[in-house]
């Protein structure tokens, strides 16, 4: 085991380096997955030296003071050494320190990557300040004129609503891209900001779904319980979508009993189309999936309605989450409407329909067949720090927040409220949903 606990540290260092001689430029979340681990594993000597390894070769910018709360309240909370009411002032004092900081002391991947390690702790509200660092970084690198900083301001322009500076950022750049490629980042604003993005079908089947979504009305269903009673208003759309539907639904009263058509994820293709009978799928009109996965185990019939959709690959910082993936693709075929319903950023007490996740038994079967290192360490505790971490929750709702300026593109009334809460508040009330339960002294990382 000790040497097993060499060769990972030794890996470690070497992604950290590699670029660098600071490691400046590494991408820490390896790292820090690496560490939660260890964690789980009760590795505590492991833990305490990654810590040490993150502090020193990647956010070493950080005031003496910032490095030593951050590497007590880490060391505490991977250790279950520490209550979620004592990290209320400790995120105080990390809010304060991080303020008086030039965003010139990290590079922007570092002050990225400090964000992830944050809400990977469950300090989801410290994360808010780090992320304006970040943002006020992305701004000096542009200055350099580099096309892949200036890209990276403009997507943190695009996610803060600052449109009138993304169009002239844009301009910019018409001079240093491909005609494709500014093609692909004006249609981005395009989305964004409520204008009309620039599409031509990249094949048959997309020539197809053009005409079919075209001036229709359309209702994207979330898998999240709210209780509202909108399956009527759900069914009276032209076209209702269900997010990873898996056949049957659940309650009708709630989510309307229509499906017309369905979007996938990877890890979805590889256990409905490998290991279930999946035959509900030919009734639907279309199926969107996230890549081509899914030719090698589809009927010949489904691959006849199946095509791979208009990745969001564009957020300032994370991984979009199905409903911000559909969204995004949809509105480069012109739908007369969009209403999204049951979707609550997880601040509902229940976070899914039963049945939406697999079982362990089923997790077990996709997730061998999936290299999925962002698995949520704490699932056995309801936390899902992993998954908000990864995917980048202000980034999502931003990217919903955004589309509204929209004609035509609306969500329900639980939706709209949380999309009215600013940052810090929405981030509190994930703590208080996720992290306050369970963060408790001697309540040990489940696997």
């Amino acid at each position: 085991m000790k040497i097993i606990n060499k060769i990972h540290n030794g890996l470690a260092q070497y992604r950290l380096n590699k670029h660098h001689p600071d490691g400046v430029k590494a991408d820490s979340k390896p790292i820090i997955e690496r560490l939660f681990k260890c964690s789980v594993e009760g590795d505590y000597a492991q833990v305490d030296f990654l810590i040490d390894l993150l502090l020193t070769h990647v956010y070493h910018g950080l005031s003496k003071a910032h490095k030593t709360l951050l590497r007590d309240v880490a060391r505490a909370i991977c250790k279950c050494e520490i209550d979620y009411e004592e990290t209320r002032s400790v995120q105080e004092r990390l809010v304060s320190e991080t303020r008086v900081l030039d965003p010139k002391v990290l590079t922007l991947p570092a002050w990225l990557g400090l964000q992830y390690f944050f809400i990977r702790l469950g300090l989801f509200q410290s994360s808010v300040s780090v992320r304006e660092k970040a943002y006020a970084r992305a701004e000096a690198d542009a200055a350099s004129g580099s096309k892949g900083r200036v890209e990276k301001y403009l997507f943190a322009l695009i996610d803060r609503g600052d449109f009138s500076k993304a169009t002239a950022v844009l301009q910019s750049l018409s001079a240093k891209v491909t005609d494709e490629r500014y093609t692909v980042l004006s249609n981005y604003l395009a989305i964004s900001s409520g204008g009309k993005p620039h599409m031509e079908p990249k094949s048959r089947i997309e020539e197809a779904y053009a005409k079919y979504i075209q001036g229709k009305s359309i209702a994207i269903v979330g898998p999240s319980p709210s209780g509202a009673r909108n399956g009527d208003e759900i069914d009276d759309h032209d076209i209702v979508i269900r997010l990873g539907y898996k056949g049957s639904i659940v309650n009708e009263e709630d989510f309307g009993s229509r499906t017309d058509l369905t979007y996938y994820a990877i890890a979805n293709v590889i256990y409905y189309l490998k290991d279930q009978n999946c035959e509900f799928l030919e009734d639907l009109d279309f199926v969107s999936f996230k890549s081509s996965n899914f030719k090698e185990h589809a009927s010949d019939e489904l691959l006849a309605k199946s095509r791979i959709f208009r990745r969001n690959r564009y957020y300032f910082c994370g991984s979009p989450t199905m409903a911000q993936h559909a969204l995004h693709d949809l509105l480069h075929f012109e739908p007369a409407s969009i209403k999204m319903f049951n979707m609550n950023f997880y601040l509902a007490q229940k976070k899914y329909y039963d049945g939406y996740i697999p079982t362990k038994k089923q997790r077990a079967v996709y997730l061998n067949n999936v290299s999925n290192k962002y698995y949520n360490l704490w699932a056995g505790q309801d936390t899902d720090t992993a998954g908000f971490a990864h995917h980048d929750m202000l980034s999502s709702i931003n990217f919903f927040r955004n589309t509204m300026h929209r004609e035509g593109v609306v969500v329900d009334d639980v939706c709209a409220k949380i999309l009215s809460l600013t940052s810090r508040e929405y981030f509190k009330g994930l703590e208080a949903r996720y992290v306050q339960p369970f963060m408790t002294v001697g309540n040990k990382w489940q696997d």
